[in-house]
């Protein structure tokens, strides 16, 4: 998983939080675990990219109307910060955040022995 964040200083030996996922890792990494809405129309920006920006507000820490988000194509924001949350609180009750997080230290343990 990469690591984007600027001010991070990462010790030698040790691994990053990763406050990044790309489309490939969230795919390979975290979707499983995920639980999917199971009606509705997908939301237009699919699930990587209000993943990414979960992370972006859990890292450090911020408020979530704080959460910069990016313009679309349209020039008005794909998502909104309530999204985000509503996102995270479903995630956090259904208990998929938990098991994907499981997950990916899972792989990071594999991934050093």
């Amino acid at each position: 998983m990469t690591t984007s964040h600027p001010q991070a200083a990462v010790p030698p030996g040790s691994t990053a939080i990763p406050v990044q996922v790309s489309a490939k890792e969230f795919v390979e990494f975290i979707l499983p675990p995920l639980s999917l809405p199971q009606r509705g129309p997908q939301g237009k920006s699919g699930y990587h990219h209000p993943f990414n920006s979960l992370l972006k507000v859990l890292y450090p820490g911020m408020q979530w109307q704080e959460l910069p988000l990016a313009p679309g194509p349209e020039g008005k924001a794909e998502l909104h910060s309530t999204g985000v949350f509503k996102l995270f609180a479903r995630g956090a009750e259904e208990g998929s955040l938990e098991r994907a997080f499981g997950a990916s230290v899972q792989h990071l343990d594999a991934a050093h022995k």
